[in-house]
């Protein structure tokens, strides 16, 4: 012991404290970055999303870096449609958009909408199982998340066949069950469990295009409706607040009796031989009285007709549009159609919306102008050369192969229905006002069709063309693939659905 060391003094040991138990922090979660974006893909009449799946194979793979791809099914079940045999033989059912004559284009824009949430519901359900382990998805339903790592041994080309197997039986190496998936990763990789998409615009292939087309249509309809409604609200609400401080500014009923009391005292203090005349005055006055109540009764029934007005108004819109759809939980903001198979009667029915839209928002501005100051009805009209038929569509059934020597398809309309145009005349024509790629394939038997839904249902600034050596099926050679891939980067990014690179 050295002389600064002092032995401690003998003493029962101290226990030590207890330790404190400080609560770790949870760590914070992770701030959720964007949200993906994914595009909806409409594949054409005789396939299925899977299918579409491989004809898209290449364009996904090049995209794969910035968009999800959610692959539909089309409503209605039919034979198999151009391109689709030999290849996907034995693939049934094969699905398709429209029915035939009897069914208008309205009911199937009704099931077109109950497909696209169906395939959606579907999406996320096997979203979910995914990330939940588990690995016996049925990939004919979710076939959306079926990697395609590598584009060769698709769409004809050799390499892996369908099952991810080497070779295959033939040299094009596309023997396999497509329902069976595909290996690799669209998106990069399996791990991508992403539920919460932001969907921003859609792929549309030959009749798939043509429902893509109509559920573009839709969406600018509905907005617009919506934007109607709201002003003509504002409108009635403007009305009303006025109507409320005219009513203000006009003397009180039990005021004007009191003032009048204490006239007829004065008079017959002073003129009492004047008692006749002045009860002959005093019954002119109850008269005014009781008209001036019988005006503010009548300005309140005139409020409540015009209210009544506006509501039938409402249902009387709703009863020409025919179409009740809520809106879809998402909005396009821009589309690319490739060898839309575009028919005469849908141009017909666009038109007819246009129109009934446009004397619809007209007669509910002049009603709202005319009660306000007058109280007139007007009756409701139809504009000169608006066609009010039914229409439908059939499903497409080209070959695709060659153009046919026939080109007008099985659709058929009255000999007496007139195409609304604006050309020569005040009415307006149906413009999408949502920027468009338009693929055309120099070869495609449908290339007349496509060219006339851009020349008439589109501003040019909302149509891109896209020409490509190709007949009737999507882009395969590598310069064609890398033009649309370096269009649809370009729209994405000018319609705000993506950041510029």
């Amino acid at each position: 012991m050295t002389p600064l060391e002092t032995p401690a003094p003998a003493s029962s040991p101290t226990p030590a404290p207890a330790p404190t138990s400080t609560p770790t922090p949870s760590p914070s979660p992770a701030p959720a970055g964007p949200k993906k974006k994914a595009l909806l893909c409409f594949h054409g009449t005789g396939a299925k999303g899977s299918i579409f799946h491989v004809q898209m194979a290449r364009i996904c793979y090049q995209l794969g870096d910035t968009f999800e791809f959610i692959f539909l099914e089309g409503p209605r079940q039919c034979g198999p449609g151009p391109g689709v045999l030999p290849m996907f033989a034995g693939q049934e059912p094969y699905h398709g958009w429209f029915g035939g004559h009897d069914v208008s284009i309205d009911d199937s824009i009704r099931e077109i909408n109950a497909a696209v949430r169906r395939g959606l519901e579907k999406w996320k359900k096997g979203r979910m199982r995914k990330r939940n382990g588990d690995g016996n998805l049925d990939h004919n339903h979710d076939q959306n998340h079926d990697r395609v790592g590598d584009d060769k041994g698709l769409n004809g080309v050799g390499g892996k066949d369908m099952n991810g197997e080497v070779g295959g039986k033939n040299s094009n190496g596309v023997n396999g069950d497509v329902n069976g998936g595909v290996n690799g990763g669209v998106n990069g990789g399996g791990d991508d469990l992403d539920l919460d998409l932001d969907i921003v615009g859609g792929i549309g292939f030959s009749e798939g295009g043509l429902a893509l087309i109509l559920m573009l249509w839709l969406q600018q309809e509905q907005q617009q409706q919506q934007e109607q409604e709201q002003e003509l609200q504002l409108q009635l609400q403007q009305q009303k607040q006025q109507q409320q401080e005219q009513h203000q500014h006009q003397p009180q009923p039990q005021q004007q009796q009191q003032e009048q009391y204490q006239q007829e005292e004065h008079q017959q203090e002073e003129h009492q031989q004047q008692e006749h005349q002045q009860e002959e005055h005093q019954q002119e006055e109850h008269q005014q009285q009781e008209h001036q109540q019988q005006e503010h009764q009548q300005q309140e029934h005139q409020q409540r007709e015009r209210e009544q007005e506006q509501q039938q108004h409402h249902q009387e819109n709703q009863h020409q549009r025919q179409l009740s759809l809520p809106p879809l939980p998402f909005k396009f903001k821009f589309a690319v159609i490739s060898c839309c198979f575009f028919p005469r009667e849908a141009s017909v029915w666009m038109n007819m919306r246009a129109q009934l839209r446009a004397q619809s928002q007209a007669q509910a501005q002049v009603k709202t102008v005319s009660s306000a100051i007058t109280g007139t009805n007007l009756v409701a009209s139809t504009p000169p050369g608006t066609d009010t038929t039914t229409h439908s569509l059939s499903p497409s059934t080209d070959t695709g192969t060659s153009i046919p020597t026939s080109a007008t398809p099985s659709h058929s309309l009255s000999p007496s229905t007139v195409i609304p145009t604006s050309k020569g005349t005040n009415l307006p024509t149906a413009l999408i006002d949502i920027p468009t790629l338009h693929i055309h394939g120099n070869r495609d038997f449908c290339l007349g069709r496509a060219r006339q839904l851009v020349r008439n249902h589109y501003r040019p600034q909302m149509a891109t063309v896209v020409q490509v050596d190709t007949s009737h099926h999507m882009p395969t050679r590598k310069e064609d693939v890398a033009e649309v891939v370096r269009q649809i980067r370009r729209l994405a990014s000018g319609s705000g659905s993506v950041s510029a690179e």
